[in-house]
Parts: structure tokens; sequence; C-alpha cells
């Protein structure tokens, strides 16, 4: 089975969702907070997002063994 890992990145939490990349299926979901996120611009330190992936990873029971992986950002400015 091929599995995708979906990552939503927002400017206050991290969401993941990993499905069967057959069928579309849900299989696993995870989500953090990301450290100091308030609503409206501001600016936060990149490593704060790394550690909500990592964290909401470890939410959805590790998310490995994934094919492929899918990113979406609904802030202006994200720098992958």
């Amino acid at each position: 089975m091929a599995l995708v890992l979906g990552v939503e990145m927002s400017s206050l939490s991290t969401k993941i969702e990993v499905r069967d990349a057959d069928d579309g299926k849900p299989l696993v979901a995870g989500q953090a907070q990301h450290v100091g996120a308030r609503r409206g611009p501001s600016r936060q330190d990149p490593r704060d997002w790394w550690q909500a992936l990592v964290e909401a990873r470890r939410n959805a029971g590790g998310a490995l063994m994934v094919n492929a992986i899918g990113v979406a950002a609904q802030s202006d400015g994200l720098v992958l």
C-alpha cells in the first residue's frame, strides 16, 4: 500500500494526515500548535514550525513509511 503524507501549515498550527494513495482513505492524523503563534501578521522562528511538524507526526503515531509528501500553507511568505 502506497501512503501519502499531507501537511497543512497555518499561522497557528501544523496538521498532518496520512492517506492510502490508491483509494484516498484517511489512515491517521495529527496536529500541533506553533509555539508563540498568534492571529494576524507576525514573525515566527522556522524551527518552531519544524518542531510542530515533528510533534504532529508523533501525534499521528509516527506517520512513517510514506511514499510522497504534499505541503500546503495559508501563510504569506512561508519558506520551506
